[in-house]
Order: structure tokens, then sequence, then C-alpha cells
């Protein structure tokens, strides 16, 4: 043998089943000597899965004779060798530094790699630097899967269901005594602090209110807090509302109980049955707040409480709230049949998780939110399932749940059960026994089930009197009528096939029937019942969880140990299930048979393909029945739901959320932080500081409420022509022509809509500039500003009164094929249609299916964006679910592409935008906002407002509630513009002026025009002309509002000697005036002040100064504009206004 060492790292392809691991063996020590429980184990990744390999590099001798080979472990234990063991692998390892060998086999490709090490390297010689980086990026990957979402002793819980896992008693002494409901799927005990909400009964009646205290100390033990709930509450609550009207509907039942009771169905009935629905959840609430600690985690379970998780959002939005289902949840036919579907689909979506057993069921739950709701869903880029609603995203998790395993074990150990198996077994001596256990209800399937056994045993004579059918009914007096109807079919079916095949061959009964309650047929009864019988039955017709099949499978294998129960007539010790493929657990036993109930032939076939099993069969299926009832138990299940909902991202600032609508519609949306009302206030302020303002305008949502937005035919008539919008408002048409008289503003509408639409409604406004489709035509406002070099192509330059174009046109034969691919999807999309847009093609589905029309969606934008790929253009979808568009344009042209054209125009017009504006809408708006967001983000001190109509999740900073809204706020901003415009015209400073703003340093002249004007002169020596002008200062820092004349003053009574001497008042007019605060005499001059005039100060807003009147120093040899510019200077930081 040669004594070389090489390092050898083993790779597999191996697409194994979930639960089974490769593990590597061979016919050295470094491979386990053939021994499987000695073997390699190998590891993969979701990301290299279904590609296998060795953690390290294995050292192997030069053994011309090794051989290697795989085998697969499943629950941890062996199971299999690959190919039935009949495959040896030989290794050739070769003294060279590296080697590659690639096999074919029943796994797959079999790619091997290593290194040639020297012989005196060490045994503990590490791989080579590429092994080691793949080695570090799995340990990277595996500390990732045990990050901080982990469940650990630090973290909080409060588990709600309606009923508390518990058991009540209470001695003869009247002391109350609360223990665990130990087969409760949520008495689980985690490795956190964990409390749990629920209501609780005794004796299935109501706790006495003179006995609540008690009972709540009892509980308190266990750390269990109750809601107590009188019983007729109870009633109308659990068994109508939820066991009459929810429970069939989830079970995919639209009328189970034939003609409905009109009473039951009238209006005031059922307003009344949902007043008391909602009023036990908020009661669940206030228990859920009282016990909430920061940071807790919220699990909701069960299908009584849909309402909860809005409910608790509205009070808590930071908190995380998980909600579980443990039934079916119906299509969207079945769950539109429910009066308050919408109200029930908000109150679940107000959580952040939601968990189903099966991916059957999330998918039936997608489809109710997209048809119903509107809402997109996605998957994630760890694969995770989200639904896109109010600005989150709303999780989903799919994972079955098994049994306590500690549970049951402690129960199989006990010598009870011995007791109870050898009772079943002396009572069916000598005989199969084919077990069921259903409740007895209708979608439970028994009469299938019956049906099944008379057929078998019709076409199988031989079995009588070896075999009996044993039916143990749970008793479903909550079921009502349905429970009572069952039971009578069930009684009769039994009795007429015990007389059917009673002859003397079969003496005893070939069906044993016996029916118990819910408290006569717990956990310890079952696994008796179980471990005698070679065959489970279940036919149920729809149901959700079902964890008999691996109770069965483990009792089973209990069984097997005791040798003096050998299974009669020679069947093996190995049970087999028969379970109906509608029951959720078939899903994950993949060792039972699975049948459909209604097709009575198919299930005969399987019992009797039970019964006849080969026993290698047999015990392959029990094994893996056995590998899953095993590995993942309840408290698997409930650490892996745990820790998706710890790990869900949610912003713990609680102004990233805020409350929408009114009733059972009123809902928390979430938001970026700092998204907040437009502050009108402060809009004002900046426009009025502005020289030169861009104002861009969304126009349908944003300037108009348009009927297309809400009616869907509205919006068909237009895109075919047959029909036209309504024409501009007075309203609307008065402050636009406002805001454009101003030379300071260009004001754009920019719209989606194609050109003609644009002019027809916008065009007759003078200096209003136009965008179509996106900003791709424009024409700006006034276009003798723009420099005209005639130059074609140039962007800067335009063509006097016409359209320009954001970008070149280009070639536009690509519409001819986008329409072809669009007409075929139209013919083959009922309620989709084609709207041509000028330079844009648009596929309209708002009015087809949600779901197939959003898939026929997808597939158009697969086909456009491969076929249009040699064309400058891009394809965009638009919309939501239910109201979704696919465009194509050009590429690149978008209303951020404008917003930056704009600009850039301005600025070569040495017109740098000191106040930008941008409202919108929907989508199409949001690169507005994008580009404004980005310009804040570099100049914070910038005066740039990006606003969306309605609340709802964007890029812009602020919103504006409606279009009447916007209205308001342009209103509001055109007075400004008006107000500039009367006090800026009297004052004889044309410099002033013309630059609109005023002085250097900050000094605004305004003038009322009170009469004769006259140049302004020294203050201490040329005469001013009566009557007085008025000066303002307007401050850069402070701008004032003005709503009512401020100017509000009179002139002194001048003594003789004062007559040619005006009087000067000054007032801090940072203030709204609705009286006339300036109204006092100046004091009387003294004969040294005769010849200077006096200065009046008014603080009129309560600061320093008090609104007194303050004698200032008038001897200053100065001008009149000297003294002002300096009084200015001095007083850089005050907000008030100068009069003389």
């Amino acid at each position: 043998m040669n004594d070389s060492m090489i390092e050898v790292v083993f790779k597999v392809h191996a697409d194994v089943r979930i639960g089974e691991e490769i593990r590597l063996s061979g016919s050295v020590p470094a491979l386990g000597c053939d021994d499987p429980n000695r073997s390699i184990p190998m590891v993969t990744t979701p990301s290299d899965f279904p590609w296998w390999r060795t953690k390290e590099g294995i050292f192997l001798p030069g053994d011309p004779t090794l051989t290697y080979r795989y085998c697969v472990f499943a629950g941890g234990k062996f199971d299999r060798w690959e190919d039935r063991g009949n495959l040896r692998r030989k290794l050739d390892l070769e003294k060279s530094k590296g080697f590659s060998k690639k096999t074919e086999d029943s796994f797959g490709i079999l790619d091997v790699s290593g290194t040639h090490v020297p012989d005196n390297a060490p045994a503990h010689s590490v791989a080579t630097e590429k092994q080691s980086q793949k080695a570090k990026i799995y340990a990277d990957w595996n500390r990732r899967s045990h990050t901080d979402t982990q469940i650990n002793s630090s973290d909080g819980g409060i588990i709600v269901s309606y009923f508390l896992p518990v058991l009540l008693s209470r001695d003869s002494r009247g002391h109350w005594k609360a223990e665990w409901d130990k087969e409760n799927l949520l008495s689980l005990q985690l490795n956190a602090r964990t409390c749990w909400v629920g209501s609780v009964r005794y004796q299935n009646a109501p706790i006495p209110p003179e006995e609540e205290e008690n009972v709540s100390f009892a509980l308190a033990e266990l750390n269990c807090h109750a809601v107590y709930i009188s019983q007729n509450m109870h009633f109308q609550f659990y068994d109508i509302y939820c066991k009459q009207q929810l429970w069939p509907v989830m079970h995919h039942i639209a009328d189970v109980y034939g003609p409905l009771n009109l009473n039951d169905i009238s209006a005031k009935a059922q307003q009344n049955l949902w007043f008391v629905y909602s009023t036990v959840h908020k009661m669940f609430r206030e228990k859920v707040l009282e016990l909430y600690q920061a940071k807790d985690l919220i699990w909701i379970h069960g299908f009584h409480l849909l309402l909860l998780p809005s409910f608790i959002r509205r009070r808590i939005p930071s908190a995380k709230i998980g909600y579980f289902f443990h039934t079916p949840f119906p299509s969207s036919e079945i769950w539109r049949t429910i009066s308050r579907r919408e109200e029930l689909l908000l109150g679940i979506l107000g959580a952040d998780q939601i968990g189903f057993h099966l991916y059957e069921y999330a998918r039936h739950f997608l489809t109710n939110c997209q048809r119903l709701m509107g809402c997109g869903f996605d998957t994630t880029g760890s694969g995770k399932m989200v639904i896109q609603v109010d600005g989150r995203e709303v999780a989903l998790t799919c994972i079955h749940v098994g049994v306590d395993l500690l549970r049951v074990n402690e129960i199989l150990n006990n010598k009870v059960f011995e007791d109870g198996m050898r009772a079943w077994k002396e009572r069916f001596a000598g005989k199969i026994v084919v077990a069921g256990m259903d409740r007895l209800e209708r979608l439970k399937g028994i009469p299938l089930k019956l049906m099944a056994i008379d057929q078998f045993m019709g076409e199988n004579p031989q079995w009588l009197g070896k075999i009996v059918f044993t039916l143990i009914g749970i008793s479903a007096i909550e079921r009502g009528q349905d429970y009572r109807q069952t039971q009578h079919d069930v009684k009769i079916m039994v009795r007429e096939l015990n007389l059917k095949y009673l002859s003397n061959k079969n003496k005893d009964p070939l069906i044993y029937f016996e029916e118990r309650a819910d408290k006569d047929i717990r956990l310890a009864q079952r696994l008796p019942f179980f471990a005698v019988a070679d065959v489970l039955m279940i036919t149920s017709t729809r149901d959700g969880l079902n964890r008999y099949p691996m109770e069965f499978t483990l009792a089973r294998q209990k069984h097997g140990e005791f040798a003096d129960m050998k299974a009669a007539v020679g069947q093996p010790n190995q049970g087999v299930v028969v379970i109906s493929e509608f029951v959720s657990s078939a899903r994950v036993m993949r060792g039972a048979l699975n049948v459909n109930p209604w097709r009575v032939q198919e299930v005969k076939m399987a019992l009797q393909r039970a019964l006849e099993m080969e026993q290698g069969e047999r015990a392959d299926r029990t094994r893996r029945n056995l590998e899953y009832s095993q590995r993942l138990t309840t408290a698997n299940w409930a650490t892996q739901v745990l820790s998706d909902l710890k790990g869900v991202e949610k912003s713990q600032d609680p102004d990233s959320s805020y409350a929408v609508g009114f009733g059972m519609n009123y809902k928390i949306m979430d938001l970026k932080a700092g998204f907040n009302p437009l502050d009108v206030k402060e809009t004002c302020k900046a426009y009025r500081n502005a020289r030169h303002r861009l104002i861009l305008l969304d126009w349908g949502g944003t300037l108009v409420a348009t009927a297309e937005k809400s009616d869907k035919l509205i919006s068909f008539a237009m895109a075919t022509g047959h029909a036209e919008r309504d024409m501009l408002s007075p309203e609307l048409r008065a402050v636009l022509e406002t805001l454009t008289q101003d030379a300071r503003n260009n004001v754009f509408v920019v719209s989606g809509k194609e050109q003609p639409a644009v002019v027809q409604y916008f065009g007759s406004i003078k200096n209003l500039g136009l965008g179509a489709e996106h900003g791709f035509y424009y024409k700006w406002p006034r276009e003798e500003d723009l420099p005209f070099s005639g130059k074609a192509g140039d962007r800067s330059s335009a063509v006097r009164g016409k359209w320009q174009t954001l970008m070149e046109v280009g070639d536009q034969s690509w519409k001819e094929t986008a329409k072809v691919i669009m007409d075929i999807f139209v013919q083959r999309t009922y309620g989709t249609y084609i709207e041509t847009k000028g330079n844009a093609l648009i596929w309209q589905f708002s009015e087809a299916d949600p779901e197939f029309g959003y898939l026929q969606s997808k597939e158009l934008v697969d086909h456009l964006s491969v076929i249009l790929t040699p064309y400058p253009v891009e394809v965009i979808r638009g919309g939501g679910v239910s109201d979704g568009y696919i465009e194509v344009r050009p590429a690149g042209a978008s209303k951020g592409l404008f917003l930056e054209h704009c600009l850039s125009t301005m600025r070569s017009l040495a017109q740098d935008a000191d106040f930008v504006m941008a409202i919108g809408d929907d989508s199409s708006d949001e690169p507005m906002f994008q580009v404004i967001a980005e310009a804040v983000k570099e100049n914070p001190q910038l005066p740039a407002y990006a606003v969306t109509v309605g609340k709802k999740p964007t890029a812009a900073a602020a919103y504006i509630d409606d279009p009447a809204a916007v209205l308001e706020l342009l209103n509001s901003l055109s007075k400004y513009s008006e107000k500039d415009k009367r006090y800026f015209s009297a004052m004889d400073l044309p410099s002033q002026a013309n630059t609109g703003g005023g002085l250097q340093g900050g000094l605004g002249i305004f003038a009322g025009d009170l009469g004769n004007t006259s140049p302004l002169g020294g203050l201490g020596s040329a005469p001013i002309a009566a009557p007085v002008h008025t000066l303002m200062r307007s401050n850069s820092v402070g701008a004032v509002e003005f709503r009512q004349n401020l100017v509000q003053r009179k002139t002194a009574e001048l003594s003789a000697e004062d007559d040619e001497k005006p009087n000067f008042v000054r007032c801090d007019s940072d203030v709204e005036f609705r009286q006339n605060l300036v109204q006092r005499k100046t004091a009387e001059l003294s004969a040294e002040d005769d010849e200077k005039p006096s200065f009046v100060r008014c603080d009129s807003d309560g600061g320093a100064g008090g609104g007194g009147i303050q004698r200032m120093n008038s001897s200053m040899n100065l001008s009149m504009m000297d003294y002002m510019k300096s009084l200015v200077e001095s007083n850089q930081e005050d907000d008030g206004a100068i009069f003389f």
C-alpha cells in the first residue's frame, strides 16, 4: 500500500427527500470501514442543494483497493445504501497535486476533487485555500441561520386562543385548581417568558362572576389570564357565528344546512351577531394590552379571533403580531359568500405573519387577498412569501405541526397504556383490526367509509370472521343539527351492515361502533386503541389539523416491543395508514396510502392493498411515517414559527404608522419616518421668499378628482374615444391663471395623457407649461425666456409656441410589433384593452379577472421585453393587482427626468430655482419625488417639496388629503403672488422692484400708494412731502404672512412747530392683525426734539417690548435710507416690519 496521503473533498448530487441526509462510508478507517454508524456526515445549504459535500478534506492513503459508497440517513438513523447496497465505488488516488473524477450513478453526478499532501504532512493538515474558503462560506451561512431571531429566554410572548389550554377542577372545599391540558397544541412550554390569554369554562358552563377572582388566582400559577365571557355571548360568538357560519366556510361549505332559516339571516339578527363577535374581540384586546410589554411577540391561534390582529395593531402599531390557522382556508368562491368578508380579511391582515399548515391553504388566502382586497404578493430574496398591504409586508409561513413527543412517550411508557392496549386486544382477539376515530359530523366522511367497507366485504367474503372495523365516534354537540343528523345516519348504516354480514362465520359484529365525549377519548385513551389497530382509516372530505396518523404510528411502534402481542393471522406489527387526500397530514405522512374519499372504489382498493401489503413495503411505509412523527414535534414547530415572527422587520418609531378609515375599515398604515401632512404655512413662507419658482402638478387625481379613477367603464370609454373629459372648472382656471401671471413662477401640468387631451384641457391658460406622456412632450411656460439657437435636437433651445421633446423620438416601428403582441393577449384575456397615448402603448387589465389578468400581464411583459430588445423602449408595469396596466414607452422618459430637465433649463437661464414643488398621486409621479428627495439629501436647506395626494407609501416627504386640498393650497400661494404685486408697485425704487426681492442684505421696500410721492430725503434736513409713504422690511429669516392690511396707522397730531415733520412707526408684523393694533399718538416732542422725527416701535406679538411704544434715538445725522439699512443690519433676526 502506498504510504502517501492525499486530501480529498467529496461532493455528490443527491435529490433526497425532506428529513434525509447523505453520509459517506468506505473501506478504510478514515471512512468508517463500511460501518454506516461510523460514516462521515455530508452537508448542504439551501443555495447548494441538491449538492452535498464533506465539511472538510479527508486524508486518505494511496491504496488502489480503496472503495467507498454513499448512504442515506433519515431521522438521525441509517435508512439505506445507495443502489440498494450493490454499488461500491473505486477511488484511484494519484500522486499529482490535484485530480478530478466524474461518474454517473443513481444519485446523479459525482464530483471528487482533492490535493496531494506530502508524506510528512501532519494528520491534522488543513484543506487547500479554495476548500477553506468554501468551508468559511458554509460556516457563515450556518451562523446566519442561527442569528438573534432564535427564541431565547430574554424574549417574551403572549399566546392567544379562544380557549385556554388548561383543565379546571374544583375540590370538595370549593378550591379551584388549574392544570395544563397536555394534549392541547398550545400547552407547549417555550424557552421564553410566555403567558396565555383565552376564555375558560367549567363543565361546559361559564365561570360564575363571584368565582372569577378565585379562578384567576388559580390560573395565575400557570401564567394564564382569562377573558370571562357570559353564556349568552359565548353561545352567539362560538356556537352560532364561529361554528355554524365560519366553520363550514373554512371547510369549503357554502351551505351545510340546506334551506336557511330566514330568522337567522335577517338584517337585524346578523347585525346583532356581528356586534357580539366584535365585542368579544375587544375584550380579548384589552386583556392583551394589559399584559403586553415592549417587544413581546403576540401569537394568535384559531379561526375564532379573525379581527384581533387589527384590533391590537390599532393600539400597539409597533407590536409583532402572528396569526396561525389550524383549519383549511377556503377558495375565494367560498369565502366571498361571507357577508363580512372584507372586514374579516382586514382583521387578519393586521398581523405581521400569518401561518398555515399547508401551502394549499396559504395559496387560497393569497387569492382571496388579491381578488377581494387588491393586495399584491411576492417572494423575497430569502424565499419567503409576503403580501403587500398598507405600505408593509405581511409574511406567510407554511409548516405543519407534529405531536408533543415527550407527552406521547410519557404515556407510552406508562403501565396504564399497556393495560389499555391489552384490554382492546382481548376484545378483538385473533382478528385484524381496522380502526377509525372521527367526530360525528358530515365533513368526516363516515358514511363514505362505511360504503367502502360494504363494497370490500361484498367482493372479499373470505375476510368474514377474520376482520373487525372499529369505529369510535366523538360527540360534536356544538355542530347542532349536523351532529344529530350524522349520528342518526351512522347508527343506521352500522346496524344494516352488521345485519348484512352476520353469519355462522361471523358471529361477532363486523363493525364495532361506540360514541364517546371529548373528555372520554383523550390521548391516554387513544394511544392504546391505536396500538392494537393494523390499519387506520381516515376518509374526511375536508379536514384541517389531524394528528391521529402520527399518534397511530408512534403507538404502533410501541406495540411491537411487546413480544406477546404479535399481530393476528400472521400480520406484521407495522401499521398502515389509509388517509383522505383532503386531510392536511396526508401531505407530511409520506408512507400513507392517499385516497379520494368520494371515490368509494378507490378507498376499497386501498383497504385491500393495506391488508395484503408485503412486509417489506409495510416496513418502509412505517419508517417514513415514523421519521416525520419523531422529527417535527410541537416544540420544534412553535420555535420555528416564532423565530420567523421575531425576524419580521418592523419599525419601532411611532411616527412611522398612522390610522385611516372608520369603523371596521379603520386600519393602521406603515409609512416611512418623517412622512407628515404638508406644512402649508412653511410652504407659503418659502414661496414668498423665492425669486425663481418651479411647480409641477399632476393632472388626474391631483388637480382633478377624475371619475375614471374609480369608474372603469368611464376609463374604457375615454381610452377608446367614446367619451370626453369634463372641462376645466372656473376655480381651478382662476388659480392657475394667477400663478402663471407671476413672472417668478414656472408652473407645469405634467400628465401621462397624450398631447391633444392636455391641450384641450389646459391649452387656453397663458404662460402655463404643459407636459404630456410623463413629460416626453412638453411646452415651456414662457418661450420668450428661452434662448433661441435654432439648432435641431438642442434640448435648451425652443421653437417658440411649439411642443418640444425631452429626447429624440427615434424609430417608431416598435409600436406595430408591440400592438400585435398586445392584441393577442387582448383576445385571450377577457376584460383587457389597448390604449394608445401618443408615443406610448398601454395594455389595460383592470377589468380582467384579478388573478388571471395579473398572470397574463407577467407573460406579456416577458414577451415584450424579449421582442422589443432592439428598440430604445422600456416595458413598465403600473397600478396594482386590481387596476394594473402594462405600458411600453421610450426608454428613460419619466416625470423625474422631466423635472431634472426643467431645473437644468432654469439654471441655463440664470434662474436657479430656489423653490421647487411637485404634487402627484400615483406611481408615475414617484420619479419626481425621488429626484426631489435626492436634492434635499444633498442640500437640506433647499426649499423643495415632494407632495403626494392621499396617505400612502411613497417617496414623497409629505402628503395632502385630496384634490380639493390641492386647490386650496394653490389658492393660498396665488394670494401671495397677488400681494407681492400690490406692495411692489408704488415705490419709486425700480431696481428693487424689478428684482422682486429688494435690497442686498434682505431689505425689501414696499409702499402703499396713499398719494403723491417724492424721493426720500435726509432725516434731519430735507423735508418729506406729505402724505406719508410706507416702507416695510421683509427679513429672509422670517417671512411675514399678510392676510389683512398690516398697514393700519395714522399720523400723530403734530403741533404747529412739528407741522413739516412726519412721525415714524415701527411694527413687528410677524402676527396676523385682525384689529388695528397701532392706534397710538406720539408723545409731545420737547423743544430740543422739534427738528427731529420720532420713531415708535410696536411689538404686537407680545414679545420684548410688550406692545408698548418706545422712544427711539432720532438724532442721528443720516439719510432715511441709510438709517433704515443700518436698522436692518443691526437686527437681522427680527421678523418685524418697519413703516414710515
